[in-house]
């Protein structure tokens, strides 16, 4: 069966894993990126994923019954601030395992596909939280046996990360606004200096320290 890729409105990209895979809880690696949405887009999706969600769990309960079959947790979650108050915004989560296998047993690696605001792929875009992307997924139902009670299965949809298309770049790391830092005006002096006063500034002058930020 053909995947039924789908494709997210526009929304804001909260701590992205698109171009390095996150190893923390999986030593293969999982792709991942958050998707902030608001108002009626951000109920209409995820109405969507419940819906879906909700006829897998019908659909076990039948099979194996009620009793022995529980609802996951969807992948969306409430947005709150520094004080822990809703803010009325939704966070829904993606993910991509960067590495598996396949039916045939063969191992398999994959990356999430990157595009630019025109479509254009770009994979050397380093996307930071606060871009404002767009998401291209599939809708998974899914049920497994449960690892925290014995004899119980769960049951619950996810959303498969295919591809992003960035609408507006935030680099990983921050950009100057994200430090706190503005634009400030700089004041051209009235009267070039003199040449005396150019040699003396320019045996005080020290050498421009190195590094990079392209770390985070």
């Amino acid at each position: 069966m053909a995947k039924k890729l789908l494709t997210t409105p526009k929304g804001v990209a909260v701590y992205p894993h698109l171009s390095k895979p996150d190893t923390k809880f999986n030593k293969n690696g999982v792709y991942t990126v958050k998707l902030r949405l608001e108002g009626a887009e951000a109920l209409a999706f995820a109405k969507q994923i419940s819906a879906v969600a909700k006829a897998k769990v019908e659909e076990l309960r039948a099979e194996k019954g009620a009793k022995k079959v529980k609802a996951a947790d969807l992948p969306i979650s409430k947005e709150t601030d520094k004080d822990g108050a809703e803010t009325g915004a939704l966070v829904f989560s993606f993910k991509m395992n960067a590495t598996g296998k396949n039916k045939a047993g063969e191992v398999f690696t994959r990356q999430p596909a990157i595009f630019n605001a025109q479509g254009v792929p770009d994979k050397t875009m380093r996307i930071g939280g606060g871009s404002t992307i767009r998401v291209s997924y599939e809708l998974v139902p899914y049920d497994r046996v449960s690892t925290e009670t014995k004899g119980m299965f769960l049951a619950g949809a996810s959303l498969r990360l295919y591809a992003v298309q960035v609408i507006e770049l935030v680099e990983f790391g921050g950009n100057a606004e994200y430090f706190g830092f503005e634009s400030e005006e700089i004041e051209e002096e009235s009267a070039p200096a003199t040449a005396a006063a150019k040699g003396a500034a320019d045996e005080d002058e020290e050498p421009a320290a190195g590094g990079s930020a392209d770390e985070f």
